[in-house]
């Protein structure tokens, strides 16, 4: 009999709160409407970028935002656990945002396949404030989506399972929050409204003590995982 070792995976963290998107929904429409034309986004508005620091800066933002956040970093540091590594606060690990915006999309929007690979942007999410039928789906693609060999086999009884699924479609929904990796590629489909609202942001993992023992140098680990010893 096989043996059926399950090599890698990503994960996405789903959490929901309708009520903190009905609360800031509000705020979200007040910071668009200060929003000056972005041509790297022009089908609708954004925060990101913008001159005004209070738009851009999402320290300066009014503290109703202050909820959302503290709860993003609950679940971002679930998320960390969830994966295996250690973060401890006790040793000096530190989850925080490094950028937050608010973007408003508008029929047309979309967003092509990208990643977030700032620099120490290690995990990034989306909270949706508001969408109306019609908002465009985000989209997760494996890295070898666009020269994997197999995409067009027929499946067995037609299931898409982990091992033969290369693209992952998320419908949103109001109140949804959604954390990754950052360097996992994503994109949104083509958008049908005028006001699908989302808050997206990237968080960075650090450590205040920047000592060897709390966190050792990545160049100096073994990434692999050894499935067989060595009995000489």
């Amino acid at each position: 009999m096989s043996n059926k070792i399950t090599m890698f995976t990503d994960i996405v963290m789903q959490d929901f709160n309708e009520d903190l998107a009905v609360k800031l929904l509000p705020y979200c429409k007040q910071m668009i409407s200060q929003c000056g034309y972005d041509k790297d986004y022009e089908f609708g508005l954004t925060t990101y970028g913008q001159n005004k620091a209070e738009l851009r800066d999402h320290t300066k933002w009014d503290p109703a935002f202050d909820e959302l956040k503290e709860w993003i970093i609950e679940k971002g540091t679930e998320f960390i656990k969830e994966h295996g590594f250690e973060f401890r606060k006790e040793k000096g690990f530190v989850l925080k945002i490094r950028s937050m915006w608010v973007s408003q999309m508008f029929v047309g929007g979309h967003h092509e396949n990208h990643q977030h690979l700032g620099h120490k942007d290690h995990l990034s999410g989306n909270f949706y404030v508001n969408v109306p039928q019609g908002s465009g789906d985000l989209i997760f693609k494996r890295f070898d989506f666009d020269y994997d060999t197999w995409k067009q086999l027929p499946k067995l009884r037609g299931e898409y399972i982990p091992e033969n699924t290369l693209r992952y479609e998320f419908f949103p929904h109001m109140g949804e929050n959604l954390i990754w990796k950052s360097s996992l590629i994503h994109g949104v489909r083509g958008n049908r409204n005028d006001s699908r609202i989302a808050i997206s942001y990237n968080l960075e993992i650090s450590n205040i003590y920047n000592n060897r023992d709390a966190w050792p140098s990545a160049i100096m680990q073994d990434p692999a995982a050894s499935l067989t010893k060595n009995e000489t």
